[in-house]
């Protein structure tokens, strides 16, 4: 079948009708002819063949790959938990530390299990065919907290161990570091990275400005590593994307603690004084809005 039509000459779309190898002749023009050969595999599959001008051709799909240079660095160094919003069960987080190589941006971000499982659904549909989907890790085995207490130390070191097994083995295949879910799940894509912080106390130590800025840093020792220009982009793993400014405001102040909250940050070059030399690093450039509707500033006395 080609664009859904029939080739001249084939034998139908089922291998009941071929027993021995059919060959499809074709030009592709002066001087360059090809052709493809048919092979019945088990009762209804077939083995495809080409070659042009008797030169066996690979299929991109089968092509296996010689050389691959690594993009990233990622680990499972550690695990954090807050409590579910509407049970108050522990809900466990696993912190990633990733390294992009090429300009050493780093950040650690907050995962669920449920992350990493979305990821590596999606990293074998994208591989769906080709010769690497067998190369892809096995991701730890879910397991039912009726059946096993996810609380115990034993099984929170053996979790870890096993996604920084996956994570590391599954970033270290050629091609998978270019999906775009992978790097959605790192946290660094081109020239934007996602970091996440844990807040255990009701205040943040910093104000917030439209559309979800931050604004002004008030208590740096309750924030750190946040930065003017910081954008919030989800609050314990849930996008605020699609709720309004209020709504996240009350989030923020009466979600129990702890909670996480992931940010986003535009990447810029900036000379850092104590090196005099030029390096890349977060600098988010701190927001104008018209008309800007600020939140209460989130330090000691507010009441959030």
């Amino acid at each position: 079948m080609l664009n859904y039509e029939e080739i001249y000459g084939s034998a139908g779309n089922t291998s009941v009708l071929i027993e021995d190898a059919h060959q499809i002749q074709f030009t592709i023009g002066p001087g360059v002819s090809g052709c493809i050969t048919i092979r019945k595999d088990g009762l209804f599959g077939f083995m495809y063949d080409c070659s042009v001008n008797g030169i066996p051709q690979v299929e991109s799909m089968q092509e296996e790959v010689t050389s691959y240079e690594e993009l990233y660095r990622a680990e499972v160094v550690d695990t954090f938990t807050t409590p579910d919003e509407d049970s108050g069960s522990k809900v466990a987080w696993y912190i990633v530390e990733v390294t992009r190589i090429k300009d050493n941006v780093r950040t650690r971000v907050h995962r669920r299990f449920r992350d990493f499982a979305d990821m590596n659904s999606q990293v074998k549909q994208n591989l769906k065919g080709h010769i690497l989907l067998s190369s892809v890790p096995l991701l730890p085995e879910k397991t039912l907290k009726i059946l096993v207490d996810h609380n115990d130390p034993t099984f929170i070191k053996d979790r870890v161990e096993g996604l920084n097994n996956f994570l590391r083995l599954l970033v270290a295949l050629p091609q998978v570091c270019e999906m775009t879910c992978v790097k959605g799940f790192l946290g660094i894509m081109e020239q934007v990275r996602e970091f996440s912080q844990e807040f255990t106390v009701q205040t943040l130590g910093f104000s917030l400005v439209s559309p979800v800025c931050v604004d002004a840093i008030q208590r740096p020792e309750l924030c750190v590593g946040v930065l003017p220009g910081d954008s919030i982009s989800k609050i314990n793993g849930v996008p605020v994307s699609s709720i309004g400014f209020n709504a996240i405001v009350n989030r923020l102040k009466f979600l129990p603690r702890p909670m996480v909250v992931h940010f986003v940050r535009v990447l810029s070059d900036r000379v850092d004084p104590s090196e005099g030399e030029r390096e890349t690093v977060g600098a988010g450039a701190a927001p104008t809005v018209d008309d800007a509707r600020k939140l209460p500033v989130f330090v000691e006395g507010d009441s959030i």
